[in-house]
């Protein structure tokens, strides 16, 4: 957020090159032709007549450069073999050897215009036997050998944007929400070092309705691809814990001190598989993915969860009024004593890890992240990004 050399080839004049062919040409060259142009028979001239016909028919290729100094060539030959008293016969033959230089036996096919575009991957073994077609709009696709082409997935996160959600203030925040120090910034609580006897990580999301208000009343909020990794100690490798398209949760009351104000969010699936809702203060919609996942506590190396947030229309025959959307997303991870705890006031089977900054849902995909590994070590040694 924070993911061809052209070769240029000084022109040949094209003055230059046909000095060759000028009568006004005084060099050695130019005296042979014009001496064999005025003095050998008609049937001297006849053949020169004709191989300037030749040449002039090579120009029409593509390099004029080029086939005006194959002219030049053709002419100086049929001159010296004219001057030299040579037979009709071996004119004749040079001529018909300068004709096949000049005018190939297959025409060049012109280069295709507009824009080639995809990756291609594979291997290509020839150029023969190549298939395409081209549209109205100049785009070339197809295959060639046994290559193939694709479009790589574009990425929506980045290490820069990770360490960014771990450093950088909070985009605004919630209207009432008190919460135990989160409105000071992105943090962590216990990090990498959770209790020993707790070995189980869950990792959550909550979007807020911001503090200016939300004026939009035709737009959801859509999340998918949550995911939670862990580092391990001892071979420096992230493995996936925890993945879903689809994340659960329910409305909460934004400060989360009335425990029991909790009811059902109202969700809709949308045609790339995540799901959306639209909180409504008091309330935010705080949801999770993936169950508790254990972890080795010896060998943790950090922690790191994940997941994409954007605006989307909840009626697409009502007016969009995305623009005016002001909701607020952010992640963090707990860890857990077990798989059967329950919550308890004072947290004596759970706590968190650490939580990201707040940043604001926008019509664009963004990646709203948390780790507890430091900046250096994400940069060495990247988790997957998506």
């Amino acid at each position: 957020m924070r993911t061809h050399r052209l070769m240029q080839v000084a022109p040949t004049s094209p003055r230059s090159s046909f000095d060759g062919l000028s009568l006004r040409d005084h060099t050695a060259r130019g005296d042979t032709i014009h001496a064999a142009t005025v003095n050998r028979s008609h049937l001297g001239r006849s053949v020169l007549a004709l191989a300037l016909t030749a040449a002039l028919a090579g120009c029409g290729g593509a390099d004029t450069t080029a086939s005006l100094q194959t002219v030049a060539n053709a002419l100086n030959s049929a001159a010296t073999a004219l001057t030299s008293g040579n037979t009709s016969t071996t004119v004749a033959g040079a001529m018909t050897a300068a004709s096949a230089a000049l005018v190939p036996a297959t025409a060049p096919t012109p280069a295709p215009t507009g824009t080639t575009t995809g990756t291609t991957t594979g291997s290509t073994t020839t150029a023969t036997g190549s298939t395409g077609t081209a549209t109205g709009t100049g785009t070339t696709t197809g295959t060639s050998g046994t290559g193939t082409t694709a479009t790589a997935p574009l990425k929506i996160n980045s290490v820069e944007t990770i360490i960014d959600d771990m450093t950088l203030p909070h985009e605004g925040t919630p209207i009432a929400f008190a919460g135990w120090g989160t409105l000071t910034g992105p943090g962590l609580d216990y990090g990498n070092n959770p209790p020993t006897d707790w070995g189980y990580a869950l990792p959550w999301g909550v979007i807020f309705v911001a503090k200016e208000g939300n004026p939009a009343t035709n737009t959801r909020v859509e999340m998918r691809n949550m995911r939670v990794y862990v580092l391990s100690k001892r071979t420096n490798t992230w493995r996936l814990m925890g993945s879903s398209t689809t994340v659960d949760g329910s409305f909460y009351n934004e400060d989360f001190r009335q425990g029991n104000d909790v009811k059902p969010a109202t969700m809709r699936t949308e045609p790339d598989g995540g799901v959306s809702t639209t909180p409504v203060w008091p309330y935010a919609y705080h949801f999770w993915c993936c169950g508790r996942q254990p972890f080795d506590r010896a060998d943790l190396g950090g922690v790191y969860a994940t997941y994409q947030a954007r605006l989307v229309v909840n009626d697409t025959s009502k007016p969009d009024d995305r623009a005016k959307a002001r909701f607020l997303a952010y992640t963090g991870l707990d860890y857990w004593r077990d798989l059967t705890s329950g919550w308890e006031p004072g947290q004596p089977h759970n706590g968190e890890a650490g939580h990201g900054r707040m940043k604001y849902v926008t019509s664009n995909w963004r990646a709203i992240n948390m780790t507890t590994v430091p900046a250096a070590t994400l940069r060495a040694n990247p988790p997957p990004l998506e």
